[in-house]
């Protein structure tokens, strides 16, 4: 049985699972590509658990001579397409998964070696008879198949990446790699022979000073899908199905698992929507198949900075990145740029463009990863974070009972510890020092800030998300009372942003004293 090319696996396994997401429409895509010199070698890079294996499972029942695939296909949106039947199993595969290969190599350093011979074995099987002694590597061999018999492949390797990311310090081995990469599609000889070559990973190709030696690569990631942004996760669309069907809330599954905005099209973590609808439980799903040091092991480049970023993503701010410092090689992340970047790749944070090439703004996407962020903080013993959201309960408590005396005390020790990394007291950091206080009660909370009213904008708008809790309308001072703040909230109708909501809404007023260092507070309830 061939190892690798044309290989008959049952893409079926995925299309009959309970839950199948049809996202055959990529082949329309791939189909354009094939055979082009600017755009058939394609880099497909997401995060893990965000459909990688599964797409390539697809592409290869679709492409591949090894399979027989028109009965299942013409279920799927890819059938109405005008080029389905024109590449239906029409192909030569070569399906790699570098992760298998490296996890069953015990000699990381005959990793090469191994790959060649296999595939060297798979071409002599196939084509017996063709190739000669002096065709012992894998281009040589490719390209005497299409000089005897015209034969023509499309290459499909998965987790490309895997190299550089478990071997990251070994510079000779991933070196090879690159090499080897180069020799098999950079040289005009080979890529002639071939039709389509789909990579995908987690991490973008390798820059190299100013130009990437395997720059002949377009490439779609976390930072630019181009076409691909609706085949990285799950759409909205695809969501709203899914709570249909099993009847879930789509409120919630939003809460916990939306967030990732790849052009103008809002994505969803395909592994944790899938668990959360089948269970009917909101929960941890995807953070938990990996290790904490994902996120850790970033956190602390450029140590300082990364404390008041990851604060004021933690309170809901977007902060601006520029995504270009990094070169997409994990020994020379050295900046808090690197490090946000690498994890906007990773998945743990989301991406929006700005106007100026290679800047953009960096956010955390969810409830889900919010929480891993926390578990971070507490890992790197980030107590001056940690200990106003471990307390964050207690003060939301308090305040529906109008406690403003608790309210003032936690204000005033969060601050203390919180305003640290800002090193200034603007009251745009009193936000985020307030939405960090109270931060447990996101999870019962739309937190809006500037929220537009009819007369103006309150600073925080707590809108919940279902019936039982109580909306609340922030007004933020900083030298001035808390009864100017409140009285500003009457006066221009702050509650207005609650839309046609009518019950009880609580006013908060919060001030904070340059000179004495103080919190003051005012709580009322009015009925609107």
């Amino acid at each position: 049985m061939s190892l690798y090319l044309n290989r008959n696996e049952d893409f079926s396994n995925y299309v009959n699972d309970t839950i199948f997401i049809d996202k055959s429409n990529l082949i329309t895509i791939t189909n354009s590509n094939i055979s082009k010199p600017s755009s058939k070698f394609m880099c497909v890079t997401r995060p893990r658990r965000f459909g990688k294996t599964m797409a390539l499972s697809m592409l290869n029942a679709y492409y591949s001579k090894g399979c027989d695939s028109l009965s299942l296909f013409e279920k799927l949106n890819i059938a109405k397409d005008n080029s389905y039947l024109e590449h239906l199993n029409k192909h030569n595969v070569i399906w790699i998964d570098m992760a298998s290969l490296y996890t069953d190599i015990r000699d990381k350093n005959d990793f090469f070696k191994e790959l060649e011979t296999n595939l060297l074995d798979d071409l002599n099987e196939a084509f017996p008879n063709v190739l000669k002694e002096m065709d012992n590597t894998i281009s040589k061999a490719i390209i005497r198949i299409n000089s005897k018999l015209n034969e023509r492949f499309i290459f499909l390797i998965d987790e490309w990446d895997v190299i550089y990311r478990e071997q990251e310090y070994n510079t000779k081995l991933c070196d090879e790699y690159t090499e080897l990469l180069r020799n098999l599609f950079k040289s005009s000889n080979v890529s002639s022979c071939i039709d389509l070559v789909y990579m995908t990973g987690i991490l973008p190709i390798r820059r190299y000073s100013t130009q990437s030696t395997l720059n002949m690569f377009t490439e779609y990631d976390m930072i630019n899908p181009r076409e691909l942004d609706s085949f990285i996760g799950f759409t909205e669309d695809e969501v709203k199905d899914l709570c249909k069907k099993y009847n879930r809330d789509f409120n919630k599954i939003s809460q916990w698992y939306n967030g990732y905005k790849l052009g103008n099209v809002s994505i969803y973590n395909p592994k944790s929507v899938v668990e959360a609808v089948l269970s009917g439980e909101y929960g941890d799903y995807w953070t938990k198949t990996s290790a904490i040091e994902a996120v850790t092991n970033y956190m602390n480049y450029d140590h300082g900075a990364l404390k008041g970023i990851i604060t004021k993503m933690l309170s809901g701010d977007k902060v601006s990145v520029n995504v270009s410092r990094f070169s997409n090689d994990l020994t020379k992340v050295n900046s808090a740029d690197s490090a946000l970047t690498v994890l906007i790749h990773l998945g743990y944070l989301a991406f929006i463009k700005g106007e100026e090439l290679g800047f953009g703004y960096c956010y955390i996407p969810n409830y889900e990863i919010r929480q891993e962020f926390v578990n971070a903080i507490l890992e790197l013993d980030w107590k001056e974070i940690y200990n106003p959201i471990s307390n964050s309960k207690k003060l939301y408590e308090e305040t529906l009972k109008g406690n403003v005396e608790f309210i003032n005390k936690t204000l005033d020790e969060n601050h203390k510890d919180l305003a640290g990394p800002f090193n200034k007291n603007k009251e745009d950091i009193l936000g985020v020092i307030v939405e960090i206080s109270y931060y447990s009660a996101k999870q019962f909370y739309n937190i809006k800030k500037e929220d537009t009213s009819i007369l103006g904008r309150s600073d925080l708008s707590f809108i919940p998300y279902d019936n039982c809790h109580i909306p609340f309308i922030v007004e933020l001072k900083v030298n001035f009372t808390p009864d100017e703040a409140i009285a500003q909230i009457k006066e221009k109708s702050y509650f207005n942003s609650l839309g046609n909501y009518h019950g009880k809404v609580l006013l908060l007023g919060i001030s904070y004293d340059e000179k004495t260092l103080k919190h003051n507070s005012k709580v009322e309830i009015i009925e609107i």
